[in-house]
């Protein structure tokens, strides 16, 4: 895919007294792939004292900005939205609430709602339409409850998060008529990047995936009958496939009609554990089924294959 020209920004992070006491490499801002590789910055080196903002050429993708040591310092989340027609730049900073981009007159001000999605938009893929919401201001939740303000409803939504919403009387929202009350019209760009701010839980990234995973299954707490339902799919003969290294556990889980469930749990560093899983629920069965599944049995040390990250669905554990 073609790179997209993206305005990453953010405030200073450390002191100046932190900034002096730290190695060069922990006391400058930093931007890596997500679980991968770090992306060059142009230009001299910037402190963590100082605020940081530049144009970057980055390809569609999930980026971490850093800064400092993982205890004391900075991770946050850039999400490039592959969708965009144009190249375009943005920042969370940059985008106010509610403001429109284009076409007519807005009438839907998404800042400090609370906002639940379900389907598959035509613009965004779900990290894309979250992090798009987010920078309108809206406070983007994984299940709907009496606190959510709108539902935007896309193709094949979820039939309990639409008939919860219908009990409860909250406003369910078409990507048309999302749009259409942004002020935006059909087709116009959005902002494509959102950078994450404010406090993050710091996962430890010592061990090996092994003990991450067992780290992260007694952080994530599980119900009693969320685990009575994943004791079905415990064990590799219930996989069609499954690997699990230092960075990332993952797995084809086989259904009961003989098809599979995508699933993949991200270890390495990152500004939050994730799960990802062909599921729309916070913590799904088979997540849990392949996280007690290493604890149990061998798992050959195989990285997932390519695209296994990208076909699965994102549901954060943290909010």
């Amino acid at each position: 895919m073609a790179p997209k020209q993206v305005t990453v920004q953010h405030d200073a992070a450390l002191s100046a007294d932190q900034a002096e006491s730290l190695p060069f490499g922990q006391a400058h801002w930093w931007l890596r792939v997500d679980g991968g590789d770090f992306v060059k910055l142009p230009g001299k080196k910037v402190r963590g004292d100082v605020a940081f903002k530049q144009v970057l050429s980055l390809e569609p993708g999930r980026y971490v900005l850093g800064v400092g040591t993982p205890r004391d310092g900075v991770r946050v989340e850039l999400v490039v939205d592959a969708s965009t027609p144009e190249p375009a730049a943005a920042s969370a900073a940059a985008a106010p609430a509610g403001a429109k981009s284009g076409g007519g007159k807005a009438t839907l001000d998404l800042k400090g709602k609370s906002v639940v999605i379900t389907g598959d938009l035509e613009t965004y893929d779900r990290d894309g339409a979250s992090a798009w919401l987010e920078g309108l201001g809206a406070l983007v939740k994984g299940s709907v409850s009496k606190k959510t303000d709108y539902l935007i409803v896309g193709s094949a939504p979820g039939a309990t998060k639409v008939s919860k919403a219908a009990e409860l009387g909250i406003k369910q929202l078409t990507e048309a008529q999302l749009r259409e009350g942004l002020g935006l019209e059909a087709g116009a760009s959005a902002p494509v990047a959102k950078v994450a701010t404010g406090p993050a839980p710091k996962p430890s990234t010592k061990g090996t995936g092994k003990e991450k995973a067992a780290r992260l299954l007694a952080e994530l707490k599980p119900t009693q009958a969320l685990l009575d339902s994943a004791e079905k799919m415990v064990g590799p003969d219930h996989f069609r496939d499954l690997g699990l290294t230092d960075t990332e556990l993952w797995g084809f889980v086989i259904g009961p009609r003989g098809g599979s469930y995508t699933v993949h749990i991200a270890l390495n560093d990152r500004p939050r554990y994730a799960v990802r899983c062909h599921r729309d629920f916070r913590l799904c069965a088979h997540a849990v089924a392949l996280l007690v599944t290493s604890q149990r049995h061998f798992i050959p040390p195989a990285p997932a294959p390519a695209g296994h990250r990208e076909a699965a669905r994102y549901e954060s554990i943290w909010e």
